[in-house]
């Protein structure tokens, strides 16, 4: 089995994407040498090239790849993609990111977050509390940190901070001492077939964690996950959130741990961050953070890229930008706005993500999608998938109950808007949604600028 002190050279076909970009940034740490090739430059690519990187952006001239010890690869080039075969015909060891995630996990203590959503939410602000706690961790993040502006950070300690994927059973490759799993709702059903397999996997997860690790659940985890929480931690480790309210732009609550009562003031918005941070809260307590840094941390991070982050606000207009992209998320997003802008009109702009994750939730979204004020679509960001005969956009939109409601392209959909419509707008999306946030700003500085 290859081990991590073996890897001299590490080759990534496709470093672009968060996670494989912070697995290079974590051996480019370690003065490994790294080289990859991704499609398309982006600013992500330009970061990781200065930061000493190297990166081809075309497979014609393939790479030289006898010096290096492993090729790590991403699911997103298909089996026939000639990068892939060329790396198979040097005879290296090829490993998925999730293959590689589990052999640096084996090398440390491993924090892991899992959930079908909040994993990059807790798992930034896990990151933030244990270094304002004074321990020195290593973090792989899904998201791009306001804190450590990336989603990697380099540390000294023997922790290391990971998300727990569900997608492709990934976390199984994992060795987590403590987790947590935030929600276990239905998703990525092309992988699973069935809801009852994915809770399956959720529970083959957690027996992972050894008798002295933790395991913290949400209420609304499967009970079967619950009962094995117990088994690892017992029915007294509670946490309660009390008097969840806005004040001031901060969203305010009591946190009660088994450690003691805390008064916590933020802008993580929304109840489903209350329960992001107390799963944070409870892991960093495992690990002897104390209260007074965890109070602190909390109040002091800043967020996360594209997860409820504020783009744009004026007396006119605000506009936030956010990854949701499951109905359960589209409705925690709209809470945490309705939370912070009580008397506000509150429009959205979604881009459903996957042909299959829309066929399995036609209802759902449009549901979901209802409760704004008004809500237009985009053209379904298909990622990996070929188009699904008959799932498209305005099938979602067909079901919706809006007054006001649409389906545009994402080349069309800027120009389409009336911003005058509504006082807060939300981009909602994880596929290419938020490449129209420059124009939108751009329009809305023209629309009120020019009738001041």
């Amino acid at each position: 089995m290859l081990k991590l002190e073996d890897i001299q050279a590490v080759y990534f076909a496709g470093v672009g994407g968060i996670g494989m970009s912070a697995l290079a940034r974590f051996f480019n740490s370690k003065n490994v040498q790294v080289r990859g090739y991704d499609r398309a430059r982006t600013q992500l690519t330009n970061q990781l090239q200065h930061e000493g990187i190297e990166i081809e952006y075309s497979f014609e001239q393939l790479p030289e790849l006898k010096n290096f010890n492993c090729i790590i690869y991403t699911p997103a080039l298909k089996e026939d993609h000639p990068l892939i075969e060329h790396c198979r015909a040097a005879n290296k060891p090829m490993l998925k990111r999730a293959e590689m995630l589990g052999i640096i996990s084996r090398a440390y203590t491993t924090l892991a977050v899992a959930g079908t959503h909040g994993k990059t939410s807790t798992t930034s602000l896990l990151t933030h509390i244990l270094r304002v706690g004074g321990i020195d961790v290593t973090a792989f993040l899904g998201g791009i940190s306001a804190d450590l502006n990336s989603n990697f950070v380099a540390g000294k300690s023997e922790y290391i901070v990971v998300e727990a994927d569900e997608f492709d059973r990934s976390f199984m490759h994992l060795e987590p001492t403590h987790a947590a799993i935030m929600n276990s709702d239905a998703d990525h059903l092309d992988i699973y077939g069935s809801h009852s397999a994915m809770l399956e996997t959720f529970l083959d997860f957690s027996n992972l964690i050894p008798k002295n690790g933790s395991l913290t659940v949400a209420d609304n985890v499967d009970d079967s996950i619950k009962r094995r929480a117990d088994s690892i931690i017992g029915n007294d480790a509670d946490f309660e959130i009390l008097n969840l309210r806005a004040e001031e732009g901060k969203t305010c609550y009591t946190l009660n741990t088994p450690k003691g009562k805390l008064d916590l003031r933020t802008s993580f918005h929304g109840a489903h961050n209350a329960m992001n941070a107390a799963a944070a809260i409870s892991i960093a307590q495992q690990v002897g953070i104390s209260n007074k840094s965890i109070v602190q941390a909390v109040e002091s991070f800043k967020g996360i890229s594209r997860r409820f982050e504020l783009r744009y606000s004026s007396e006119h207009c605000t506009l936030i930008d956010d990854y949701a992209h499951h109905p359960t998320e589209i409705q925690a997003a709209y809470q945490a706005a309705r939370q912070v802008f009580p008397n506000k009109n509150i429009a959205a702009i979604f881009q459903p993500h996957l042909f299959s994750r829309t066929q399995d939730f036609l209802d759902e979204f449009a549901a979901s999608l209802s409760q704004f004020d008004l809500a237009y679509l985009i053209d379904i960001y298909p990622a990996r998938e070929l188009p699904i005969e008959g799932v498209t956009s305005d099938k979602i939109c067909h079901k919706m109950t809006n007054d006001i409601r649409g389906v545009f392209s994402l080349q069309d959909i800027v120009g389409r808007l009336n911003f005058r419509d509504a006082d807060v707008w939300m981009i909602l999306g994880a596929g290419d949604i938020y490449t129209i946030i420059p124009d939108c700003i751009q329009k809305i500085n023209r629309v009120f600028n020019r009738n001041k």
